[in-house]
């Protein structure tokens, strides 16, 4: 449309107003096509944060399970077998955002 409109400017107050009324229409269309993408991007990036969210919640655990593990087995290996066995596997603190 701007090409057509170099070629053949307006002469008209009314081929001037037909012009900026077609230019609107066309701006409230595009507007309305990135308002719908920024509203999947927004959707899919919550979707996003809450998968990393259970990800960090399952990891946690895990890894604070091989560090009693790891523990353990260097305590088992000097002889310390007996003072580790008391540690409440429950109250080994989670890292939160870290891995």
């Amino acid at each position: 449309m701007d090409m057509q409109v170099l070629r053949h400017p307006p002469k008209s107050h009314d081929e001037w107003l037909k012009l900026l009324q077609q230019q609107e229409a066309l701006h409230k269309v595009e507007m309305h096509k990135w308002q719908k993408v920024l509203k999947a991007a927004v959707q899919l990036l919550r979707q996003t944060e809450e998968s990393l969210s259970e990800l960090q919640s399952t990891i946690n655990p895990m890894v604070s399970k091989k560090v009693l593990s790891v523990l353990k087995d260097t305590f088992t290996e000097g002889g310390e077998k007996d003072q580790l066995s008391e540690v409440d596997q429950t109250k080994v603190p989670e890292a939160e955002g870290e891995l």
